[in-house]
């Protein structure tokens, strides 16, 4: 009994010490329930008690859980798991764990989560496409996934593609009440809404009182649904055109008059349902091919109200006219009530041009001198400061002077088309002279020039009828005055 109890402490001594090596040296991936396991003449600690050990794997064996793609069983204290490829190959074995992980199939993927403890953000999951034979990158703290996108965090949430975060990334760090200083105040979150929602609970204040509510994010991916036209983020434009030459501008593409009445049916319907509401819709269709993108994510972050410090009401809606280049015909800027700019079109031939359009990881703050500045960023180590001129002919945005970080420490400018490298003490110097547009200071920076936030729906109310015309007709700053108000013009 001595012997067989020394041999067993040998044994479990050695599963734990091989806890970081692979499985397929501990135990064979088809390991039947009933079967005696080999042990390898290197583990010479065991040699002179082979047959204790065989007899407590074969004896202590147990299969939790088996499927077609994956399989956890148990020996004595320790759980191990396989995962399998459509051919029923191993392509991921792990063990001795000393807690049993989680194993799934949701949505055609392999979702597995091990913890450390029992906290959420010491659980990690990661995933396996079965039909692509792909894994993901391992995430910390994941509350939900549907339909290729996964939700995680404890005291920020990030939403993103499970495989690629280049297709769909988005984060959340600002909610209706502050979190409390807790180790994990996100307690649970979840898909609603067919995905185009998330339902936070989270703890606030020194009570640590919970609250629930519904936030709104961009649509997900829609494939095999021909009728509806949701997001397809990062990479190409909503319609079903696949070149410039095939691109139709939409119906109210006609004159700055029918862009804000447009403008008006976009709030509405942000109102009342959100982005995916606007995109089923076909509400403020992309106005050009070339810059689908910039504005199919301006259209999803201004229906992103979370962070916002006023309510989605009309009142939240706005434009400005302003000649930015000083040639006579002036620009109309879409704006929200804290002078967030949505978009600016310029007249070009007597028909509106889209200039660009802006989000939250491309702001846009226009200066008392009608200068554009931007801010992009695809990562933290990767963004860029711009100033823009509106062309003379009211055409496009031209590149005056472009400052930016391209990985760490690799500062540069473009200076007439020219890149330079630079030193941050550079870099410094022009934020000096122009602070970074970024999401925070841009409107502050937009509504400190002097521009005028002309509130969308306030006309509506005007009896006037000859200031409808003139609306329909604007082309000059002559009729800015009839627009606001100023009928002495």
């Amino acid at each position: 009994m001595t012997k067989q109890k020394v041999a067993l402490g040998i044994l479990v001594s050695l599963t734990f010490a091989l806890s970081a090596c692979s499985l397929s040296g501990v135990l064979p991936e088809n390991l039947p329930e009933n079967s005696q396991a080999p042990v390898s003449q290197e583990q010479g600690a065991l040699e002179q008690d082979h047959q204790y050990a065989s007899s407590y794997f074969a004896e202590n064996t147990k299969v939790i859980e088996e499927t077609r793609y994956y399989k956890i069983i148990n020996v004595g204290f320790a759980s191990y798991y396989y995962i399998y490829d459509e051919n029923h190959n191993v392509v991921e074995a792990e063990g001795p764990l000393s807690i049993q992980p989680r194993i799934s199939l949701i949505e055609g993927l392999v979702k597995v989560t091990q913890s450390a403890g029992p906290q959420l953000s010491t659980k990690h999951t990661y995933y396996y496409d079965v039909s692509k034979s792909v894994f993901s990158e391992v995430f910390y703290g994941v509350h939900d996934e549907h339909n290729g996108r996964v939700v995680y965090g404890t005291s920020k949430l990030i939403i993103r593609d499970i495989f690629d975060e280049t297709r769909y990334y988005q984060e959340l760090t600002v909610f209706t009440e502050p979190l409390s200083l807790v180790i994990d105040p996100i307690v649970e979150v979840r898909f609603v809404n067919g995905g185009v929602s998330i339902q936070v609970t989270y703890v606030t204040g020194t009570e640590k009182r919970k609250v629930t509510e519904v936030i709104e994010i961009a649509p997900p991916e829609v494939v095999d649904m021909p009728d509806q036209y949701w997001v397809i983020p990062k990479s190409y434009s909503l319609y079903e055109s696949s070149s410039p030459q095939d691109f139709i501008a939409p119906e109210w593409f006609t004159d700055y008059a029918s862009i804000l009445d447009e403008y008006r049916r976009f709030a509405d319907y942000s109102i009342e349902g959100g982005a995916a509401y606007v995109f089923a819709n076909r509400v403020f269709d992309t106005p050009s091919f070339d810059l689908a993108y910039h504005w199919d994510c301006m259209i999803i972050e201004a229906n992103i109200w979370s962070y916002r410090g006023f309510p989605k009401t009309r009142e939240a809606y706005g434009y400005a006219l302003k000649d930015l280049n000083g040639n006579g015909s002036p620009e109309l800027i879409l704006l929200l009530e804290d002078f967030t700019v949505l978009a600016v079109f310029s007249m070009t031939d007597g028909k509106p041009n889209i200039l660009d359009a802006f989000w939250p990881r491309y702001s846009c703050a226009i200066t008392d001198q009608g200068e554009l500045i931007t801010h992009g960023s695809s990562a933290a180590a990767y963004w860029a400061d711009c100033i823009w001129q509106v062309s003379q002919d009211d055409g496009e945005l031209i590149l005056i002077e472009e400052h930016g970080l391209n990985g760490m420490d690799n500062w540069y400018k473009v200076v007439d088309g020219e890149k330079q490298s630079i030193k941050q003490s550079d870099f410094d110097e022009f934020c000096n002279m122009y602070p970074s547009p970024n999401v925070l200071n841009a409107p502050k920076i937009t509504k400190d020039s002097g521009l005028e936030f002309i509130p969308l729906f306030s006309w509506l109310h005007k009896s006037n009828e000859s200031t409808v015309l003139v609306m329909r007709s604007i082309s000059t700053l002559e009729h800015v005055g009839v627009i606001t108000g100023d009928t002495s013009a």
